[in-house]
């Protein structure tokens, strides 16, 4: 017989919503591991306040209408629904994307401050408690990622002084 498909749905969701728990619990804990490591050195441009409010609001607009589904379906539910379309699931997730990266400004596509980066190196530590390694690897890896000089200067101090 085949699956219900609300079923299905009410299954992914509730493997994706899963995933965006255990990787906020993550960011938690990323946080307070970076805030310990940081205390030794002076980082006068950093708004620990915002830094705190964004890590307890850390990727809320995932569980938004722009979002949700559009990640569910890339991750999780994909082929096994009835009317599933890779490139209808494609394009609805490249938007998602775009939008969460434009509602969260710890990406490196919309960094603005010093700030954002402790967050977004907060996120890259938080990921690698998943995927191994270290933020610093993570970000040795990435060739995608493009920064200005200032920015890579501030994120590789953050990023060695955190390897001590």
């Amino acid at each position: 017989m085949k699956e219900n498909q609300t079923i299905e749905l009410i299954r992914t969701t509730r493997c994706y919503l899963d995933y965006l728990e255990q990787h906020i619990i993550y960011i938690v804990d990323a946080h307070a591991w970076v805030k310990a490591k940081l205390k030794r050195i002076n980082i006068k441009d950093v708004d620990w306040d915002i830094v705190e409010e964004q890590v307890n609001n850390h990727d809320l607009s995932k569980l938004g209408s722009n979002e949700l589904t559009q990640y569910r379906d890339k991750f999780y539910y994909e082929e096994k629904a009835n009317s599933y379309d890779k490139t209808k699931v494609n394009e609805n997730f490249q938007d998602a994307c775009t939008n969460h990266k434009y509602s969260n400004s710890h990406h490196w596509e919309t960094i603005v401050d010093e700030t954002d980066m402790i967050i977004m190196i907060i996120d890259w530590t938080a990921m690698s408690y998943v995927n191994g390694g270290s933020a610093k690897e993570w970000y040795e890896k990435s060739e995608v990622m493009k920064f200005t000089n200032s920015e890579r200067l501030f994120i590789e101090k953050i990023l060695n002084e955190l390897g001590k």
